[in-house]
């Protein structure tokens, strides 16, 4: 369970807790002297927990609130019970325990309500924790926002920052950035105005940690050192293994690994103080992902087998699972494969053994709601029955049973046919849906036969008159002229293998047996292997190619279809482009992406004309020449680019000639 709800603000529930006990104390008069006596020290013993809480570790703590119970209980000295209930359920939900935590609380909750003092909406200041921890929003908000309205209409500013703290947790939890920022500020401003620095310091650092996650690092960075100095001033030691774990996260974000490694030594110097085993377990999984980022895999593997080792020690599964991962994807990185079988392995029983306590916590749960159910009717049965004889209570209960095995029966059979019902429906639905894909498909493959019998027709018929022509040159010893037909015959075999190349690529994308393999990629030097193919044909119609390039930039994409891309851009340029003109080429990195821009000097593409480019609809473009087509080498870019993560698309429409822009992930350099 997250504990990143600050613990000051709890502590300081808990001191208003306990000083309301004290004065409880004091001030019963029925009381024996004796009694007095022994709750005025039970009330010091308290005072003097919660100052130890701040500094010292939980163990010692837990021991002094576990001998004061039985203690206060058994003088019926209610004010103690409460604060000593609220004191374990806070060190359980410091050390993850939330189950735990919750029953302490509700003990505590039970024995406060009627109380005219502020120790009910304490309580459920505690309970909204927890039920928050355990993701139960709408429970967690109720509780809190009854807390707002008591603490609004008493003018009590501490039980105010506690609730809103928490409300605005909430709101980060459901990704509501806005409304967490309004609950944070408020925190901020009201904290500021009353001179509460603790309340100052946990707004700061949850302003700091949404900053973080909005990757503005270095606001980020000025509020959790904000935190940081309030937190110190106020020897809140324990508080600033949190901080120091956000600050870790912003040097991380920032690739600063020697300031992460610092600050989360810094914390775990604190969690390793306190004896908080559930916050070092998650330290060592995040010292191991560091290391793991500086490819340091020695001390990252130490790092996760220390993980893997406390969370063993605390029973928490998903931690150790998680370091499990971790170190199997190092061993395999190692060459160390039967280790990182080994692991992964382990990883995978511990996954299923998740699964198994989680249901196995719902079946108790349910089973411990219907015997308590069970057990209520009983003793209403009791009182009804007590003046029947035996006779007459075992046939009514006879009866009851069989209506019970009757009703339970029939509700099984509604379910499993409402079941059935709704299988039956789903599978309609998915051969539904798969028809229409399949008639889609069908649709595309025949339009592309269609295209492609349209494209190929033009190079076919221009190679029968080159084929004429050859049979006139050798009948009239013309042979001067054979050799400039030779030209002519390579680029129209290199059309029809283009096209060709096309409708192959387009069935193995579609039937899945294209080899796809993304890595990082030269782009540049990719466009040149490319820009060779077309060396005779740019040569023909005297096309320069100015490449506009500065730097290598790398994309991470897949080596063949990225070919595909530029041969198919790149001809489609030269087709649009007049003779004895210029191809603009431009490949750089801007943000997470590498753009290729080519540039043709034609007559452009209309904005009414750019939507059906990238498509199988019906088109019709006005370049009429020898190379003339309908475009389906664009569709295939779309697809390409599309399985690369990318798009391609027009970066000029309405002007005068054509640029084509694919936008593909970028790699590091």
């Amino acid at each position: 369970m997250h504990t990143r709800f600050i613990r000051y603000p709890l502590i300081l529930a808990l001191l208003c807790l306990i000083s309301i006990s004290g004065i409880k104390a004091q001030s019963r008069c029925s009381f024996s002297l004796q009694r007095i006596n022994d709750t005025a020290l039970i009330y010091k013993q308290l005072l003097a927990a919660e100052k130890q809480i701040k500094t010292s570790c939980f163990h010692e703590i837990e021991i002094l609130a576990n001998q004061l119970l039985p203690v206060c209980d058994s003088l019926h000295y209610k004010a103690g019970l409460i604060a000593c209930n609220n004191l374990l359920g806070l060190i359980n939900g410091f050390k993850g325990n939330a189950d735990t935590a919750s029953l302490y609380f509700q003990k505590a909750l039970t024995l406060s309500k009627g109380n005219k003092d502020d120790r009910e909406y304490w309580t459920k200041v505690y309970m909204g924790w927890i039920y928050r921890d355990k993701g139960d929003y709408k429970t967690a908000s109720s509780l809190l926002y009854s807390v707002m309205e008591y603490a609004g209409n008493h003018n009590n500013k501490a039980l105010l920052c506690c609730a809103q703290i928490q409300l605005g947790q909430i709101a980060v939890s459901l990704k509501n950035e806005a409304e967490a920022n309004n609950f944070f500020s408020e925190v901020l401003k009201i904290a500021e105005a009353e001179k509460l620095p603790e309340f100052a310091a946990l707004a700061l650092l949850n302003l700091g940690e949404m900053a973080l996650r909005q990757k503005h690092f270095p606001q980020a960075q000025e509020r959790l050192l904000k935190s940081e100095k309030l937190l110190r001033e106020n020897a809140l030691i324990y508080d600033l293994a949190h901080v120091y774990n956000s600050l870790a996260r912003v040097a991380m974000a920032q690739e600063n690994f020697t300031q992460a490694e610092y600050y989360y030594n810094k914390s775990g110097e604190i969690k390793k103080e306190f004896g908080d085993l559930h916050g070092l377990a998650v330290l060592y999984n995040n010292l191991g992902d560091l290391y793991a980022e500086q490819y340091k895999d020695s001390k990252a593997i130490a790092a996760f087998k220390e993980s893997a080792t406390l969370a063993n020690k605390i029973g928490s599964a998903d931690i150790k699972r998680a370091a499990f991962l971790n170190l199997s994807i190092l061993m395999e990185y190692a060459g160390k494969y039967k280790e990182a079988l080994d692991y992964q392995k382990a990883a995978t029983s511990l996954h299923d053994s998740l699964w198994n306590i989680a249901k196995t916590k719902e079946i108790l749960a349910l089973d411990e709601k219907y015997k308590v159910a069970q057990r209520e009717k009983y003793i209403l049965s009791l009182h009804a029955t007590a003046q029947i004889s035996e006779a007459n209570a075992r046939s009514k209960t006879r009866q009851r049973n069989l209506w019970i095995a009757g009703f339970v029966f029939i509700c099984i059979l509604i379910v499993i046919g409402y079941y059935a019902f709704l299988q039956k429906i789903r599978l309609n639905r998915i051969i539904t849906l798969k028809n229409e894909e399949l008639q889609q498909l069908n649709k595309t493959k025949d339009y592309l036969f269609h295209v492609i019998g349209h494209d190929i027709r033009l190079p076919l018929s221009g190679l029968s008159r080159i084929a004429d022509l050859i049979n006139y040159c050798l009948q009239h010893n013309k042979t001067d002229r054979l050799l400039k037909v030779g030209d002519d015959v390579r680029l129209t075999v290199q059309r029809i293998d283009h096209l060709l190349s096309n409708l192959l690529t387009w069935g193995l994308s579609e039937t899945g047996q294209m080899a796809f393999h993304q890595e990082k990629i030269p782009v540049a030097r990719v466009f040149e292997q490319v820009a060779s193919d077309f060396a005779t044909e740019l040569k023909k119609k005297e096309i320069h190619l100015s490449n506009d390039t500065t730097e290598q930039v790398y994309a991470f994409a897949d080596n063949n279809s990225l070919k595909v891309i530029l041969r198919n851009m790149l001809a489609n340029a030269i087709k649009f482009t007049p003779v004895n003109s210029t191809i603009h080429i431009a490949i750089k990195g801007e943000g997470d992406q590498c753009l290729i821009k080519i540039r043709d000097q034609g007559e452009g593409i209309s904005t009414t004309k750019v939507n059906k480019l990238f498509s199988t609809q019906k088109k019709e473009l006005s370049y009429q020449g020898p190379e003339a087509g309908m475009g389906v080498g664009l569709f295939i870019c779309q697809q390409m680019a599309v399985m690369n993560q990318g798009s391609i698309y027009v970066g000029n429409p309405d002007e005068e000639g054509a640029e084509f822009i694919c936008a593909l992930p970028l790699a590091e350099s």
